[in-house]
Parts: structure tokens; sequence; C-alpha cells
């Protein structure tokens, strides 16, 4: 009997022992070495650097596509207020009368004619002498419109078939 209460006394020092131990590891940072030399620094590295690169891309070419998107709203914007704009000129004067017959503008014209004013792309001038616009006459009282628009930062074209009631 008295061996086992010796043993039971001894069983709770070496308990309490290996607790006093395992505070004393922490204190001394000889714990988290040896979890920091069971992780594997290279695949690690790896993947964050894999993360890191997606990230880039991602950042990347979501301003890309924004640029995009807003360089094509702004060429878009100048083609519709020119197709507007000659339509209304159109309305009023004499149109080609047989098939495939055109009439052609360039930008200096209609800025002459005052169909148009200055057509700008970021606050520069789109070239007058180049970007032009062609009606022909496809069948009756229908036309086909295209306007070529060249600017600093883009070159469009725009095609649309128009119907004129005479």
């Amino acid at each position: 009997m008295y061996e086992e209460k010796k043993k039971k006394v001894l069983n709770k020092k070496e308990s309490n022992n290996r607790f006093f131990t395992f505070k004393e590891e922490i204190k001394n940072n000889t714990l988290y070495p040896e979890l920091l030399s069971n992780i594997n620094w290279y695949d690690l590295i790896k993947k964050l650097t894999i993360l890191l690169l997606s990230i880039i891309i991602i950042i990347f070419t979501i301003s890309r596509i924004n640029k995009y998107n807003q360089k094509k709203a702004f060429s878009y914007e100048n083609l519709t207020l020119l197709k507007n704009s000659l339509y209304d000129y159109y309305k009023n004067q004499p149109l080609p009368k047989n098939n495939g017959d055109s009439i052609s503008l360039t930008l200096e014209q209609m800025e002459k004619l005052e169909i148009v004013k200055e057509i700008k792309e970021k606050n520069e001038l789109c070239d007058p002498l180049n970007s032009y616009t062609i009606l022909t006459k496809t069948s009756t009282n229908e036309y086909k419109l295209k306007i070529h628009l060249i600017c600093p930062y883009s070159n469009n074209t725009l095609e649309e078939k128009i119907n004129f009631n005479i």
C-alpha cells in the first residue's frame, strides 16, 4: 500500500514537472522552433508567390478592361454625335437619286458646313482631313451611312442603314 501511494505521488510530481517544463519551453522559445522547423518553407514561398502573381494579373486585367471600356464609350459618343448630326443635315439636303450613288464629306467639310463642331478625344482634335462620312443609296428610300473617324487614340468606323421617307 505504501508503494502504491508512493507511485501516485511520483506520478503527480511527473505530471506537474511536465506542465512546468512545457511552460518553460514556451518561455524559452524552444517549442516554437520545433513548430517552425516542421514547415516546408519552399512550398509556402512557392504558394505565396503564385498567389501574389495571380492578384497582380487580376488587377492588371481589370484595369485594362476599364481603360478599353472608357475608350470605346468615348468613341461611341463621338460616332453617335456625328450620326445624329448627319441625319439631321441630310433630311434637308438633296440625296443621291440612283442606287449606288454616294455623297461624301470630310470632317473638315462638316465643320465648315456647321454640321458638327470640333470633335475631340481626350482634349485632342480628331483628324479633320482623313475622317470622313459616305452616304450611299442602296434601294428606294434606304441609304447606308458609313462614318470613319480617326482620332489620336482610336480609329473607329460605324456603318448603319438609314431610311429617309420622302
